[in-house]
C-alpha cells in the first residue's frame, strides 16, 4: 500500500515505519501497542499540508484499506500524516479513523 502511495504522489518522504520496541519507548506520546511495532503505519513528513490535499490523501487511504479489505487510519499532525492498517486489531476500530492532531 505505501508503495501505492509512492506510484500516486512520487517520491515521498517517511520518516518513520516499522521501529523496534526499546526505540518505540524512547519516543514521547508514542503508544505502547503501536502499529509501528509491527511495521502496519508509516509517516509521511509533508509539512504544510493544505486541507484539500489533506481531504485527497485521506479518501486515497481509506480506499486503499477499503480496497486490500484491512480498517485503517489516518493521523493529521503539524509535521506531515500517520497512515496505518490493523486499527481493528489493536484498537478495536470498526471502521476507517480520521485523527486529528493539528493545534486548533
Amino acid at each position: 500500500m505505501l508503495q501505492l502511495c509512492r506510484y500516486k504522489y512520487g517520491r515521498i518522504n517517511i520518516n518513520s515505519y516499522y521501529r523496534t520496541k526499546s526505540f518505540n519507548d524512547t519516543l514521547d506520546g508514542a503508544s505502547s501497542n503501536s502499529a509501528h511495532l509491527y511495521g502496519w503505519a508509516f509517516d509521511w513528513s509533508w509539512p504544510n499540508m493544505t486541507t484539500p490535499e489533506r481531504k485527497e490523501v485521506t479518501q486515497w487511504w481509506k480506499d486503499l484499506c477499503y480496497f486490500n479489505n484491512v480498517i485503517g487510519a489516518i493521523g493529521y499532525y503539524p509535521w506531515g500524516l500517520h497512515c496505518e492498517v490493523g486499527s481493528d486489531i489493536l484498537y478495536g476500530a470498526k471502521e476507517f479513523q480520521v485523527r486529528n492532531y493539528l493545534a486548533a
